[in-house]
């Protein structure tokens, strides 16, 4: 049984440490992701589902910009439908003997990873959670699905967790607070164990419609010690969140993490991750204030801004301004003067034109917004080619190194132990630990990363080629090696790649054809010489 004391105080600080965040994030979501709800939760909330939220954004750039970022996250790290993961033996392996054999099964257990997140379930959570990760963080979790599905993926805000660090600078500990309904709760746990007390909430939140009970998952790393013979590596704890002497609802242990947590940018000392949201808010502030300002003055443009002297008969309440409309005031032109006057308006806000347009530019730099340039047209050279995957490898960074840590290998290792559970696995515990057994992200962005290296080849290769004659390239072995390595950093598949014996098996049938065509030229050019004397 877990020690829910000691668990309670765990909550508190982690929900406090979350709730320090809650200002910035809030003004992340009030400007940027006016849809998302802010960290207010459980009755502190101020905005129904239903509230319209955006009237008070004068402009859809940092919206787009979000909603882009979501979609090129997905299709640079986690393309959907797109083979993104292969297994291989680790670098210990290398000198085994059986190591093509092991290869093998690793790639039949890639192609089965494969088919479970090509499912389209976790292209939805997937991108759900990318769209989070543009405030800095996004999660997503990783449940044992029913008899139809393997495993279920469900975004989750990550308004509802509290983070909870660990000595090594980890995630060490997850909490999710969500309100239940009873059949919830009934349909999620089917085995949890109620209390009288909470049996009691529960028939009291059926009778109000709309009312929940708030219940709290803690999910963490079982300390070494602790662990028990069957090597499960986490303990999932359900409780009531606000019955403080109530047990457990449920306990459950698993052998990898079911929590995806990603962080786009972590700084040190810090649980939370900061985003491209976070970067852009002085811009994006700017720039509503801006449009804001710049609607105002057309509409005064428009509309005019008019002064009218108290005649007792003209009422401005009910006098109609249109187009060709007759007013009727006691005085005209003339000793008295005008009964109404438009007042003299500027004709422009040009300069906001200057501001717009830069913040905008701002705001789309921060969100990662500058898609290089269309590759329609003239054909491209192999260098301009290299230079677009590394502009974009040069964008990412070492985020990209971060959320392939944070987002690929626990989700491709969660998705291994449901595989394996089920016994669809040849190598029933296989852990991923890039020594044994290496997971090898084969996205958009990992291409570019490897860029650079293609790059050394192709420069290698033209210097060479100067050197010796281009038509002569092909007949040197480690040139033709140097193809081969070419062809994998640009991912291409293996069973399309020709091996070194197939290449010099080609280059040997090519130079006897070519050795049996100069002697046909040879032999020809006599006769013919003798037939034409």
């Amino acid at each position: 049984m877990a020690d829910m004391q000691a668990i309670r105080r765990r909550e508190k600080r982690a929900f406090a440490r979350r709730d320090e965040w809650a200002p910035l994030i809030d003004d992340v979501y009030r400007y940027v992701l006016p849809y998302r709800e802010g960290l207010t939760r459980f009755g502190r909330s101020t905005q129904s589902r239903g509230q319209a939220r955006v009237d008070h954004l004068f402009d859809s750039t940092p919206t787009s910009t979000a909603i882009r970022f979501a979609g090129r996250m997905q299709n640079d790290i986690t393309p959907p439908f797109v083979n993104f993961v292969q297994l291989e033996a680790g670098p210990l392996l290398q000198a085994e003997i059986d190591r093509k054999g092991l290869n093998e099964e690793l790639a039949q257990a890639s192609k089965l990873v494969q088919g479970v997140l090509s499912g389209g379930a976790f292209e939805m959570a997937s991108h759900e959670m990318y769209l989070d990760l543009f405030a800095g963080t996004g999660a997503m979790q990783v449940r044992e699905g029913s008899d139809e599905t393997l495993a279920d993926f469900v975004s989750t805000p990550a308004f509802e967790l509290g983070l909870e660090p660990g000595a090594n600078n980890e995630i060490s500990g997850v909490f999710h607070e969500r309100g239940y309904t009873s059949d919830e709760l009934r349909e999620t746990w089917p085995d949890a164990r109620f209390s009288a007390e909470l049996e009691k909430r529960l028939s009291d939140a059926d009778q109000a419609e709309g009312k929940t009970i708030r219940v709290v998952q803690y999910t963490r790393a079982i300390p070494r010690a602790e662990r028990s013979s069957k090597g499960a590596r986490y303990r999932l704890t359900v409780y009531a969140g606000d019955i403080s002497d109530d047990p457990p609802i449920f306990e459950e242990e698993y052998l990898s993490n079911p929590w995806t947590i990603a962080r786009f940018l972590r700084v040190p000392g810090e649980v939370y991750g900061r985003g491209p949201g976070m970067f852009m808010l002085p811009s994006v502030r700017t720039l509503n204030k801006a449009r804001e300002l710049a609607l105002k003055q057309a509409a005064y443009a428009l509309l005019g801004l008019w002064v009218a002297r108290d005649d007792g008969v003209f009422n401005p309440d009910t006098a109609t301004m249109a187009p060709g409309a007759i007013l009727t005031v006691a005085n005209g032109p003339g000793p008295l003067g005008q009964v109404i006057k438009r007042l003299p308006m500027g004709d422009g806000f040009d300069v906001s034109m200057f501001v717009v347009d830069d913040e905008r530019m701002q705001i789309k730099q921060a969100g990662f917004d500058n898609a290089l340039p269309p590759e329609a047209g003239a054909v491209r050279s192999p260098t301009e080619i290299l230079e677009r995957k590394e502009k974009l490898a040069q964008d990412y960074g070492g985020i990209y190194g971060r959320l392939v840590m944070e987002v690929v290998r626990p989700t491709v290792q969660r998705t291994l132990d449901l595989l394996g559970k089920r016994g669809f696995l040849e190598i029933p515990h296989l852990t991923l630990d890039q020594l044994v057994y290496r997971v090898v992200v084969r996205s958009p962005v990992a291409a570019a990363q490897q860029a650079s290296a293609v790059r050394a080849y192709v420069e290698w290769l033209e210097i060479l080629g100067l050197a010796i004659g281009q038509e002569n390239l092909r007949f040197l072995p480690r040139v033709q090696e140097a193809m081969i390595d070419i062809a994998r950093n640009l991912q291409i598949d293996e069973r399309l790649i020709p091996s070194l014996d197939e290449i010099q098996k080609m280059e040997q049938q090519l130079a006897a054809l070519a050795q049996a065509q100069m002697q046909q030229d040879q032999g020809d050019g006599p006769m013919m010489n003798g037939a034409g004397a």
